[in-house]
């Protein structure tokens, strides 16, 4: 079973609990001014809690109280729609559910999840066996534990893959094209509420390919034959790439993926691949392969991240990120404004994904490892609005990622552009710099963490807040930072410092 406290006191900081107190002093003339930024004047250690207390399972958590204004007010007056960390989540009254907490907890390792299960967070999910494809499943994947799942062309597989955090609880984990997950319970499920204009969405995802590399080929052989992991020079090209396998029973079929997004899709056709050695050298005689990559062929295909709609059937605001694009659907007679780039994450890695929808003041930003790619007018946007905007769809929803690997989770939603943020930067500038990414997916520097954090209670001058450390060990070398944005996203320009108590040594579990 898992053991998924959200609020958990460890030597890396991760569900560290801490109250946040923002009213009164100089800066609450501030919280009058429009468009002024958020305002902390203090931070202190107030108290502990002990284990067993709102469902928690381990021993303490430490609490701060912080001072400041200009916050404003927050619909709720705190927690969010859901923060999933899981198999460890919260809902919208911010009390734990099933997972945490709970001996009844419906998130053993290898669980898949099911729409049908009212234990579980998502009205919604894809399963196995949808469009008669055994691998369109989502499963739990608990803490440094193997899973076995069924993926097209390698049988049962074992995967046990690096946690984001030292202490994280688990993933969803897709094999294969296509898992999905979508409409939380906790918002009304497949009928979301009307009356609210904004949408946040915060969640962590890795693949192991960067999903602008891989394509599917048919081959055409001039000699030899390729086998699954083997590798090959696309020939009178600087690229290299590796055959994944086969996903036809014909074996001709061939997944691929290239050394450099550069080459994908119909720049490959009719370029012969040599196959190579472990060194990279050109194998001939014995053992030797050429291919001509040919059609029917595929790319990568357009592959949701994400689909946030307000309509169950999708018939008023519609919005969908994939891999390629970010667009909306608009009014009749409106030009949809599709956003053409390329995912800036990073391969193999955990990427940080924001989305923030404002139907209030008609905008729409998202991020990627703090790179804001997409900064654009909804005024166009078609809307129903006896709807509010929900996740609709969240994971991998893909058609010819046949081999792709896909982990998901710490997904935070609300539908309120205000939140909390902890980074190890001094300012919100340096917090805010993304990570220069290389054509083949691979990081050239270090992405800067932010970690969502959890609201308890939110007026415009007082703020009690969860804090999860996550990623940073010991609260990072030279300490973590506290941000707060108001209504319209805005975060105070400075962070305050949290005080270095408030990371606790390692926990005990009860």
């Amino acid at each position: 079973m898992f053991d998924l406290s959200i609020v958990r006191p460890n030597s890396f900081g991760a569900g560290v609990a801490l109250k946040a107190i923002f009213g009164g002093g100089c800066a609450f003339a501030l919280a009058f001014m429009v468009g002024a930024q958020p305002v902390i004047d203090s931070v202190s250690i107030k108290e502990r809690l002990e284990g067993g207390s709102n469902g928690r399972a381990f021993e303490s958590a430490t609490i701060v109280k912080i001072v400041g204004a200009g916050f404003g007010e927050k619909q709720r007056g705190g927690p969010p729609i859901l923060w999933d960390r899981v198999g460890s989540f919260r809902g919208i009254d911010g009390e734990y559910r099933h997972g945490d907490g709970a001996i009844d907890s419906p998130f053993e390792n290898g669980t898949a999840v099911s729409g049908a299960d009212e234990r579980q967070p998502w009205a919604e999910a894809s399963y196995a066996g949808l469009y008669g494809k055994e691998d369109n499943a989502v499963y739990v994947k608990e803490d440094g534990e193997a899973l076995e799942v069924k993926t097209i062309g390698d049988g049962i597989v074992r995967r046990v893959v690096k946690e984001r955090t030292s202490e994280d609880p688990g993933q969803y984990v897709v094999n294969g094209p296509q898992g999905f997950i979508g409409k939380p319970r906790e918002y009304g499920g497949k009928n979301p509420p009307p009356g609210n204009d904004y949408l946040y969405v915060s969640w962590w995802v890795k693949q192991k390919y960067h999903p602008a590399r891989v394509s599917n080929y048919t081959l055409s052989y001039e000699a030899g034959k390729f086998l699954p992991g083997d590798t090959f020079l696309v020939e009178g090209t600087r690229y290299t790439g590796k055959v994944l396998g086969f996903p036809s029973a014909d074996g001709n079929f061939a997944a691929v993926v290239f050394s450099d997004r550069a080459m994908i899709g119909a720049k490959a056709l009719g370029k012969r691949l040599v196959k190579t050695d472990s060194k990279g050298a050109l194998i001939t005689g014995p053992g030797a392969a050429v291919a001509i990559p040919g059609s029917p062929y595929n790319s990568d295909g357009s592959n949701k991240f994400l689909r946030v709609w307000d309509n169950p059937n999708g018939k008023g605001f519609r919005l969908s990120w994939t891999q390629t694009t970010l667009g909306f659907g608009v009014v009749p007679g409106a030009t949809k404004p599709n956003v053409w780039y390329t995912w800036p994450g990073v391969e193999n890695e955990w990427n940080h994904a924001e989305l923030e929808v404002d139907l209030k003041a008609l905008k729409l930003r998202a991020w990627v490892n703090n790179a804001l790619f997409v900064n654009v007018s909804l005024e166009s946007a078609a809307r129903d609005k006896n709807f509010s905007p929900t996740v609709s769809l969240l994971g991998w929803d893909g058609q010819y990622q046949y081999y792709q690997l896909t982990e998901f989770g710490d997904i935070y939603i609300d539908n309120s552009l205000q939140r909390v943020i902890v980074s190890n930067k001094a300012t919100w500038a340096e917090a805010s710099v993304a990570p220069a990414v290389a054509s083949s997916g691979a990081s050239l520097v270090a992405p800067r963490l932010k970690e969502v954090q959890y609201p308890l209670k939110w007026t415009d001058t007082e703020i009690e807040a969860e804090i999860y450390v996550g990623a940073y060990e010991h609260c990072a070398v030279d300490g973590l930072y506290l941000y707060v944005s108001n209504g319209s996203g805005v975060f105070n320009a400075d962070g305050y410092k949290l005080p270095g108590k408030a990371c606790p040594a390692a926990p005990k579990i009860l």
